[in-house]
């Protein structure tokens, strides 16, 4: 399987895809690199060479969903690193599992209706 013909003949378009899903340029670029380079990788994988576009595709929609988990999570580890501001470990038990009352009130005001 030619894995450059493949990647050139469908790169654009999935990369249309990645615009709509991430929502951006730049993460779309972001995207498309990170999952051009695991198809490469797992190119075996693949049964059917004209089911790559969509393939590709869904490896695409993965990483940026990854992406937005990852941003999305990014305000609460900055905090963490905060003076004064302690997240506990999620392999505690549950009922061990206090945020401080500075952590809570920073997330209260991070997700407030504005």
């Amino acid at each position: 399987m030619d894995f450059e013909a493949l990647a050139n003949q469908h790169k654009d378009a999935v990369y249309r895809q990645m615009l709509r899903v991430c929502g951006n340029r730049e993460d779309a670029e972001d995207v498309l690199i990170e999952a051009l380079f695991r198809a490469y990788r797992y190119l075996d994988r693949l049964e059917h060479p004209e089911a790559f576009r969509a393939w590709l595709a869904s490896i695409g929609r993965r990483v940026c969903w990854r992406l937005k988990r990852r941003e999305a999570v990014l305000p609460l580890i900055q905090l963490s690193q905060m003076e004064g501001f302690d997240i506990p470990s999620t392999s505690a038990a549950p009922d061990a599992l206090r945020w401080t009352p500075r952590l809570r009130q920073s997330v209260n005001l991070l997700f407030a209706v504005r």
